[in-house]
Order: structure tokens, then C-alpha cells, then sequence
């Protein structure tokens, strides 16, 4: 996507985030700035300099109905800025994300619902959706099973 979803989220709502999350090979912190602009940090640790470096991601919260989206900001090696949609839920235990349905994405496109630039890899489709965040949201309030929910990532949470 070229620009997030809309940051239409309460605060109560984003606090829900925040803490400390268990990932595969460590742990992330959540928080939100100000603005309701949420932000991740890693720590990874790198052979080569010997030291730890920190993986940072910032991110918007959508809702939609009753369901949650994290539009992830990503930056390409020119430093493009685009984003990649997730849906998720969160409990005080857990946090479940789970990653877009290239197939079902690839279906509203050839319907007509939505606009994207699609790239075939060898081994994985990638949907970069052009379509407007109003007209994501429009086609997330009507279109079910557009994420992978048998594949969820589940982060347990450490700390609030």
C-alpha cells in the first residue's frame, strides 16, 4: 500500500498494544507516540560488528468493524516508503497476526475491487495494493477470509 489505513483507533484501543512481546528468537516493546503512531523495536544481535542493532518498525491501528489492522510501514532499499497490511486481535495473553491471502487479494483484483501492482516470484506472489485506504477499508468491511488463518503468528505477551 502507499499510504496506511486510517489511524481511526482510541487510545484505550492502541494501549492494548503496548508492553513487551515474545517473537521467534527473542522479544519486541510496543508503544505509541502523540499522534497514535505505534512503534516496535528488536534487538538483534550481528556477528559481523559484534554488537546488538536495533530493528525498528512503526505502524497505524484500523479498525474496521470488529476487526484490527496494523498497516506496517516498510522502507525498500531506496528508501520507499510503502506499507504491508496485517489483521490481528490481541487479549491480555496474546497477540495473533496473521498475513494477507495473496490468492484472495489477486481475486478482487481480477473482480475489479481493488487496484494493485502484483509481482510473481519464483517461490511467492507479492500484492502491493494501489487501491485508496477508503477503498481498502470499503472492501475489508464486505470481503471475509482475505488473510491466512490457518498461518497465525502468535506473540505471548511479557509485560503490560
Amino acid at each position: 500500500m502507499n499510504k496506511p489505513l486510517p489511524n481511526n483507533t482510541t487510545e484505550d484501543q492502541r494501549g492494548e498494544l503496548v508492553g513487551e512481546w515474545e517473537v521467534e528468537g527473542g522479544s519486541c516493546k510496543v508503544n505509541f507516540n502523540s499522534k497514535g503512531v505505534g512503534h516496535l523495536a528488536r534487538l538483534e544481535w550481528d556477528d559481523e560488528s559484534g554488537q546488538f542493532e536495533v530493528e525498528r518498525q512503526s505502524f497505524i491501528v484500523t479498525q474496521v468493524g470488529d476487526d484490527l489492522y496494523l498497516s506496517l510501514q516498510h522502507e525498500d532499499e531506496e528508501d520507499v516508503s510503502s506499507y504491508k497490511l496485517v489483521q490481528c486481535i490481541v487479549s491480555e495473553e496474546n497477540l495473533v497476526v496473521w498475513v494477507p491471502d495473496t490468492e484472495r487479494f489477486e481475486e478482487l483484483i481480477k473482480q475489479k475491487k481493488l487496484t494493485a501492482k502484483v509481482t510473481h516470484g519464483k517461490h511467492s506472489t507479492d500484492v502491493a495494493l494501489t487501491s485508496s485506504p477508503k477503498e481498502i477499508v470499503e472492501v475489508l468491511k464486505i470481503e471475509k477470509g482475505l488473510f491466512k488463518y490457518k498461518e497465525p503468528l502468535v506473540l505471548k505477551r511479557l509485560t503490560k
